[in-house]
């Protein structure tokens, strides 16, 4: 069931090349940079990666510069590691949970100097645990590094010198579907506001319109399922609760099945589970389409191993 990805020879956007063809194993460092940009969202495509830090910058350009310093040490520390095994590297994958240990620290924390040195290590310590979920774990790694290392320098961030913004408490409000959905999607780089959501949309349209298309959807289907549980109105429109659901649509669509029930499936279950990480007093950043996503691949699994059936569709209408 899970899709076998490789890596393509060039960037292109809707579907004709504009890049020159890589030969395999020897992809431009730069362009390896951008494409972990790009797989911010499952994509290797270099034009998309330069739309997503476009996104970045519309939000901050503070943020813009962690993004491109995230994505410059994951390349590096990916080239290093993975010097004998380039596949997985030229996907843009090294770059994928550093930009967002960058990125997420810059959200959560007071722009110093302890906290740009802080995040130039935790982006490397996320580009080598990267490297180990590859090799011995059986399951497509996705944000489960950056989560799982933030989740550890969160309780210790204060006696390392860094500040913790405080953010107003949401509130109610009127939610506006349209907005709410456009800033979900910049929401999944950290820039939850409209110009930033677009330039995502853009980026990914020219690299896959399905993959699009899926993730305005399953932004409208987590924007509804927030205001059927009464979630305050300024945080759907902040597109905070629809960013694990974009993320798992795109995901499962990309890595485990081409299949829209699923993928849709994918971003409501992601939704419903956000009430637990809290619970646990727990920031829950992408953790719902971690799980989501590893959810369906160990029920695939699980079907195979003791059903022992193939999945059956019913046959389309004459």
């Amino acid at each position: 069931m899970t899709a076998v990805i490789t890596a393509p020879s060039t960037a292109t956007v809707f579907g004709r090349p504009v890049l020159p063809a890589t030969e395999d194993g020897r992809c431009p460092f730069w362009r390896l940079v951008l494409r972990g940009c790009s797989q911010c969202c499952f994509q290797t495509n270099e034009i998309t990666g330069v739309l997503f830090l476009l996104a970045v910058l519309a939000y901050d350009w503070k943020q813009f510069l962690l993004m491109a310093m995230g994505a410059l040490i994951g390349a590096g520390v990916g080239s290093v590691l993975m010097r004998n095994d380039r596949a997985l590297l030229e996907l843009g994958l090294f770059g994928f949970n550093s930009i967002l240990m960058a990125i997420g620290l810059g959200n959560f924390f007071d722009k110093t100097v302890s906290l740009w040195i802080w995040a130039a290590v935790m982006c490397t310590l996320a580009a080598g645990l990267t490297w180990v979920f590859v090799k011995w774990f059986p399951y497509p790694v996705l944000a489960a590094p950056f989560i799982l290392l933030f989740w550890v320098f969160w309780p210790v961030s204060d006696d390392l010198g860094l500040t913790k913004l405080q953010f107003p408490p949401f509130i109610g409000g009127d939610v506006h579907f349209v907005r709410a959905a456009v800033s979900a999607l910049g929401a999944t780089l950290f820039a939850g506001v409209v110009v930033a959501g677009i330039l995502f949309f853009v980026g990914l349209l020219v690299s896959n319109w399905r993959h699009a298309a899926l993730a305005v959807s399953a932004a409208m289907i987590a924007h509804t399922i927030a205001e059927w549980w009464n979630v305050p109105g300024d945080q759907i429109n902040s597109g905070l609760a629809g960013l694990n659901a974009v993320l798992a649509a795109v995901a499962i669509y990309a890595l485990v099945a081409q299949d829209i029930r699923l993928s849709l499936l994918g971003a409501i279950v992601a939704s419903a589970v956000l009430p637990l990480f809290g619970q646990l007093d727990l920031i829950s950043l992408a953790a719902g389409f971690v799980l989501t996503t590893w959810a369906i691949l160990f029920l695939d699994w699980f079907q195979k191993r003791w059903f022992n059936q193939p999945v059956r569709t019913l046959d389309p209408p004459p």
